[in-house]
């Protein structure tokens, strides 16, 4: 009873969170946190014996203030998080910028290329399965000119 209560509290936060303006619920979720974080006795010496220990030579104050900045973003995420089903396609980038992407393809499709190789009896089905999901990223971000090296079109 206790964890379904629990449940339904945070399931109804969120759900608030995510029907406010992004400004309104971060301030709001970054207070909620502050609170629950301040009711957890046990929480917060971990946090103050974990920067004394990772940081001796700080002041009192300076552990206190990493420890409400970290208060604080943890709260922006939930806020980010409550409004994750807000964003889609057509809107994902006023919040996201796509940035350095071609790296990592080309370091994943190394990667993947070695793995593949491995596979064995499998190699066919696996390249199937990796053209499917290939297209489904060049689906999602049209504008990025991709260039698949060692899968057949045909698949």
């Amino acid at each position: 009873m206790k964890e379904w209560l629990e449940y339904a509290a945070v399931w109804l936060t969120l759900k608030t969170l995510g029907t406010l303006p992004r400004r309104v619920a971060r301030s709001a979720a970054a207070s909620i946190t502050s609170v629950l974080f301040s009711l957890q006795p046990k929480l917060k010496k971990t946090a103050e014996f974990n920067l004394r220990l990772a940081f001796p030579d700080w002041t009192e104050a300076q552990r206190k203030d990493v420890t409400s900045r970290m208060t604080r973003h943890l709260g922006w995420m939930a806020a980010e998080f409550a409004r994750l089903p807000r964003l889609a396609k057509e809107n994902i980038e006023e919040l996201v910028i796509l940035e350095g992407h071609e790296n990592f393809l080309k370091r994943f499709l190394t990667l993947l290329g070695r793995k593949l190789v491995d596979f064995g009896k499998d190699f066919h089905a696996r390249q199937v399965k990796l053209r499917r999901h290939l297209k489904r990223y060049e689906q999602q971000f049209p504008f990025q000119q991709t260039h698949w090296h060692g899968i057949p079109d045909g698949l």
